[in-house]
């Protein structure tokens, strides 16, 4: 653990909890937002296939616009848990 962990504790982006690490989510937040969906209305888009793979909401809308818009790449760590689960993380598996 960093010494900076221990003044300002890793919180989830979410609710505010904490958490063990920096980037993490609590389990509860990261269950309500991670949702793999396949997208099958692609009328007039060139695209053969998308997925979802979360509801655009809470903690996550903001993060993404943070890394999209205004170029803030440290933000990509909390975006991570969504792009892969580890079995032992989280129970959601794409399907």
């Amino acid at each position: 653990m960093h010494w900076s962990e221990f003044v300002f504790p890793p919180t989830c982006p979410g609710c505010g909890t904490e958490v063990w690490h920096r980037g993490e989510w609590c389990e509860a937040c990261f269950n309500e937002l991670y949702d793999v969906r396949h997208v099958t209305d692609l009328d007039g888009l060139a695209l053969r296939e998308v997925y979802v793979i979360g509801h655009y909401d809470k903690g996550l809308k903001s993060i993404l616009g943070d890394i999209k818009f205004h170029g803030k790449k440290e933000r990509v760590k909390w975006a991570t848990p969504f792009l892969y689960c580890t079995p032992n993380r989280h129970d959601k598996t794409p399907s």
